[in-house]
């Protein structure tokens, strides 16, 4: 499944504000966020069910690949891999 670019561009332009807040040079949300809506940004996400044999999901795999395409052309790929794993604790 393709990734929201706008979902991306959200994100970065929310980090690079508390980024700009901790280094004290304050930058508006706006800013950051037009700053970002000139990258182009594309990639997928896929999820991955383990289910046991009565049919409850037990591991949840998400696989997210990002491709960040500046103005100059310069590229910068992110993979994340997620999982979470039901397991049943000893009493």
């Amino acid at each position: 499944m393709e990734i929201d670019p706008e979902a991306v561009r959200r994100a970065r332009a929310e980090s690079d504000v508390v980024v700009a807040e901790i280094m004290r040079e304050p930058v508006t949300l706006e800013a950051a966020f037009e700053a970002w809506a000139r990258r182009q940004i594309s990639g997928t996400i896929r999820t991955t069910l383990a289910i046991d044999a009565m049919g409850r999901v037990m591991r949840r795999t998400q696989v997210t690949n990002i491709v960040i395409v500046d103005e100059e052309g310069s590229q910068e790929r992110q993979a994340t891999t997620v999982t979470i794993e039901r397991r049943l604790l000893s009493p």
